[in-house]
């Protein structure tokens, strides 16, 4: 039996108590802002509307510039590698490795490509401090936005919390689960196994 003197939160089934957490990050932990932030929906709400929109406005940071020659020329570039990069990827993905039983969704591609190009946009633009590390910023702004749409199509983390791998505050770890005993079922000849 538990000793009631332990607190629960260092109370283990199978073995030694661990150790508290720190008072400061237990409190960041238990703090109602904080699980409200980790329950916010990647799948609906405001939050995949907002970066969504961040990232395209961010694709336009990069592409939006003045001059003949960054339209004739940069923009071209980045575009023929988006679209480069999204053949390399169906053609690696779907026809030589083939990971997956179904195709790329298009979202997944379209994403890739956008990415590419944005990274493109980034590097080739003239150099200046500042304007590198808007376009550094405007690059992850695009790469989150793009990974949150394909999250948006499989559903894999609905949530802030699950998408940083956070526990859910009654998860137990499978490592903590005692395996029972399997109860073997033996047949005889001629009766039936509930028999048994």
């Amino acid at each position: 039996m538990a000793d009631p003197g332990v607190p629960s939160f260092r109370r283990r089934r199978d073995g030694p108590a661990r150790s508290a957490p720190r008072p400061a990050l237990r409190a960041l932990l238990t703090a109602k802002g904080y699980r409200d932030v980790l329950h916010t929906s990647l799948l609906h709400g405001p939050l995949p509307i907002a970066l969504l929109t961040a990232g395209l406005l961010a694709l336009a940071v990069l592409v939006l510039r003045r001059g003949r020659r960054w339209w004739t020329h940069r923009v071209p570039v980045a575009s023929l590698v988006g679209v480069l990069t999204t053949v390399l990827l169906v053609l690696i993905v779907q026809v030589w490795w083939r990971p997956f039983p179904d195709p790329l969704p298009g979202v997944a591609v379209l994403w890739t490509g956008l990415t590419a190009a944005a990274l493109t946009l980034a590097l080739i633009r003239p150099v200046r401090p500042l304007g590198r590390l808007v376009a550094l910023g405007a690059v992850v702004l695009v790469g989150v936005a793009g990974v949150n749409q394909v999250n948006g199509y499989f559903a894999a983390y609905p949530t802030v919390g699950a998408a940083l791998g956070v526990p859910l505050p009654n998860q137990v770890a499978f490592a903590a689960i005692t395996p029972q005993a399997a109860r073997l079922v033996t047949a005889t000849a001629g009766q039936p196994l509930s028999a048994a």
